[in-house]
This record gives structure tokens, sequence and C-alpha cells, in this order.
């Protein structure tokens, strides 16, 4: 289990680097999630709308 926790404690560190060094991946990666769930949205009603 300790080597287990290594690796978790090990990419948690590099995962903390990585956001300090480029908030602004951070914000970039915000506005893909809102472009596909608007994406999603839209064509789930799309679907909806073609078999009713």
């Amino acid at each position: 289990m300790t080597a287990f926790l290594e690796i978790i404690n090990s990419l948690r560190t590099e995962f903390i680097q990585e956001a300090n060094n480029a908030p602004k991946l951070f914000k970039d990666l915000a506005k893909v999630e809102q472009y596909i769930a608007g994406s999603y949205k839209t064509r789930s009603f799309i679907d909806r709308g073609m078999y009713e």
C-alpha cells in the first residue's frame, strides 16, 4: 500500500506544479468543458426532436 500512496502523492505533486505553472490551462479546459456540455445539450435536443 505504501508504494501506491507514493505514486498518488507523486502524481498529486506533479499536478499541483503544472497548475502553478499554467493557470491559463485550467481556464481553457473549463471553456472546452462548457463547449462540450453545450454541444451535447443541443445534440440531445435535436435527437429527441427527430424521434418524437
